[in-house]
């Protein structure tokens, strides 16, 4: 079951996450599958883009949040601290600056994404 759904700044990659713990970027030029991407080990149940970027964050139910290169394919960092429960979604400023997270804890966490490339 497909949980979330996000296309990266020029519309041309949309990010799937899915039951199956696994992130799938899609080509929107040939509707087929570029990459997946995994690595949680629990449901993703958020996405976002860093915008004007190749960089993917997701969240899970595994209490992490991963910060993926879309060119490689690469998770290039873990977050596992901040929130006691599973992360249920993550924003990005439009700055490109910041993200926000929020868990089933009822915290929201604001985080630097220059501190997580």
């Amino acid at each position: 079951m497909v949980t979330f759904l996000a296309f990266n700044s020029n519309g041309k990659i949309l990010a799937s996450s899915a039951t199956d713990m696994a992130i799938k970027l899609w080509n929107m030029e040939t509707f087929t599958v570029a990459k997946t991407l995994q690595g949680h080990e629990h449901e993703v149940s958020g996405l976002a883009f860093v915008p004007d970027t190749d960089f993917l964050l997701s969240c899970s139910r595994d209490q992490s949040i991963r910060f993926w290169d879309t060119l490689s394919g690469y998770c290039l960092n873990t977050l596992t601290h901040g929130h006691s429960d599973w992360i249920r979604r993550i924003s990005v400023h439009h700055s490109g600056k910041l993200f926000a997270s929020a868990s089933k804890d009822e915290s929201i966490v604001i985080w630097n994404c220059d501190l997580v490339r």
